[in-house]
């Protein structure tokens, strides 16, 4: 709250100060282009911040990604991550991530590429 004061008389004011910041994404660069074999084990972490805490999502192929018996989804108040303990042909793909909040949004997709042992 202001007040002003003068001879003329006394002015009141109030507002609400609203800080934001947009989302940020922080990985490992590496983590961008995965080359692995089959049965070998995946653990992809993203770190992410802003204000208000960003809402996560994740995509696989375009499609929503969700936990499953093979794959793990996790998403924390600061940090998500994919874990795939025996990796299968079929786990390749790009996975992307969006982190929104009222500042804005971030995207990064991380490509998965899972080959048979030489």
């Amino acid at each position: 709250t202001c007040r002003a004061l003068n001879p003329h008389g006394t002015a009141n004011t109030t507002c609400n100060l609203k800080i934001q910041e947009p989302p940020t994404l922080e990985y490992e660069p590496e983590a961008k282009d995965t080359k692995l074999t089959v049965n070998s084990s995946w653990k992809l972490v993203v770190k992410y911040s802003g204000f208000p805490i960003p809402t996560v999502s994740w995509t696989r192929d375009k499609q929503p990604l969700s936990s499953s018996k093979h794959m793990l989804v996790r998403i924390d108040d600061d940090m998500s991550t994919i874990t795939v303990h025996s990796l299968v042909r079929e786990d390749s793909g790009s996975f992307t991530i969006n982190v929104e909040n009222e500042a804005g949004s971030e995207t990064v997709t991380f490509n998965l590429k899972v080959m048979e042992k030489p």
